[in-house]
This record gives C-alpha cells, sequence and structure tokens, in this order.
C-alpha cells in the first residue's frame, strides 16, 4: 500500500525535522518546506494527502497558503503554530484549515490527529454491485449537495467542501428541522478528534457554510440560529 505523502511548512529548521522524525515513524512520506516558494515548488511536483503548516513564514502569510492548498482537492490542511491566540485558530478555520495543533506539540498527538484527518478525507461513497444503497444527494433547487463528491453546487458553480464544512452539513441535513446544540454538532463533526473542538469553530464552519448556501448570508433561511438552543436545517420548500 503506497504511503500517505505529508507536506510539512515550516521555517524552523529543527521543528521541521522533529515534525518529519515523528510521522516517517509512523510510516508516512514527509516532505519539507522552509518557505511558501518552496511549498509552491513541491506541490506542482507532487499530490500530497496532507499538508502542515506553520502560520509564520519569512516569505508569505500562513493563512494565504492555507487558502492556495484548501484549493487543492483531495488535500487536507494542519496548521502547527506556536500562536495560541483563539483568533489565530478562528482565522485559520475561516480560511479552510481542517485542523489546528498549537505548539510544542504530543509526538502521540499530532500522529493520531493526523490519521483521523486522513481516515476522513479517505472516505468515499460508491455503489455496490450487489445492490448496496448508494450515498444520498441532496437536491433543494437553491443548491445541491453531493455527498458522495462533497460538494456543493449552486447556480451551476460547484464549490469543494472541508472537512468540517462536510462534516457539518451532513449533521444538519440529515436531521431537518431538527435544533442541535453546539455541544452535539461537536461530538457530530468531530467525532475522530482526540482533542475536544471549541464551540466557536462551529459558529465559524457554519458561516462558511451559509456563504456557499444562502442567497443572504446575513439573514439565513435554511441554515437558521436557534436562540439559546444551536442550530437548525429548514430545507427549501
Amino acid at each position: 500500500m503506497p504511503r500517505n505523502k505529508i507536506l510539512v511548512v515550516e521555517d524552523d529548521t529543527a521543528m521541521a525535522d522533529t515534525v518529519k522524525d515523528v510521522l516517517s515513524s509512523a510510516g508516512f512520506d514527509v516532505t519539507t518546506a522552509e518557505t511558501g516558494a518552496q511549498a509552491g515548488k513541491a506541490m506542482a511536483q507532487t499530490k500530497f494527502d496532507l499538508c502542515i503548516v506553520d502560520l509564520r513564514l519569512p516569505d508569505i502569510d500562513g493563512f494565504e497558503l492555507v487558502k492556495r492548498m484548501r484549493a487543492i482537492p483531495g488535500t487536507g490542511v494542519i496548521i502547527l503554530s506556536a500562536a495560541s491566540d483563539l483568533t489565530d485558530r478562528v482565522v485559520g478555520l475561516e480560511v479552510g484549515a481542517d485542523d489546528y495543533i498549537q505548539k510544542p506539540f504530543n509526538g502521540r498527538e499530532l500522529i493520531a490527529r493526523v490519521k483521523s484527518l486522513l481516515r476522513r478525507l479517505s472516505e468515499t461513497y460508491t455503489v455496490a454491485t450487489d445492490g448496496a444503497a448508494q450515498a444520498p444527494s441532496y437536491d433543494y433547487g437553491i443548491f445541491q449537495f453531493d455527498v458522495a463528491g462533497r460538494t456543493i453546487t449552486k447556480n451551476g458553480e460547484k464549490s469543494r467542501l472541508t472537512t468540517t464544512e462536510f462534516n457539518l452539513l451532513k449533521a444538519l441535513v440529515e436531521r431537518p428541522h431538527c435544533v442541535l446544540t453546539r455541544s452535539q454538532l461537536l461530538d457530530l463533526v468531530y467525532a475522530d478528534n482526540n482533542e475536544p473542538a471549541f464551540d466557536r469553530s462551529i459558529d465559524v464552519t457554519v458561516n462558511r457554510l451559509r456563504r456557499k448556501i444562502e442567497d443572504d448570508p446575513t439573514k439565513p433561511d435554511m441554515i437558521q440560529t436557534i436562540r439559546n438552543g444551536g442550530y437548525l436545517f429548514a430545507p427549501p420548500k
């Protein structure tokens, strides 16, 4: 079985070597880059399954690099940063990162988080020849949600969903008209994570989804906020 390919973008050579050693010991094929330019060259030559990015790079804003990586189909993104500011976590999620790990990190935790994300990314839905049910596809007229392809199509424009966006939208559309608390959504969206996510991450992801499916994200009709409750998905009639 081919090994998963991981790109680590980190300008601290010692830290990059540590991350590489930890992940290589777990069987991953790891490439390192010290700058955004080096990362760009590596991505042009190799299709990586996962990119791990430090936010503080000498030649490019880490958030901008995350957005570029996010545009590559099938590639997961983890931010690895010494910054403990909640704002960095929120912005990281807003630009499309799948996870955020703070330095210093525990090696076993890093391996577990990487494996968890890769497992979620590799989940596929196929139609079995024996007649087993295929993954549903939801067509609401206003937008279409392709579960197998993990995409949303609106006005003919297709958008790929991040793992977090996919898990959250799937949780909502599978439970129409049901109020789901943030705690329930955290359990559904981050079920494979070893470290509990924070409530704000749900709000951030909801806002991203609203921008993709609502006609007016500031006045959402489908993903509704229920005061002192959580969120509710109301399919368009």
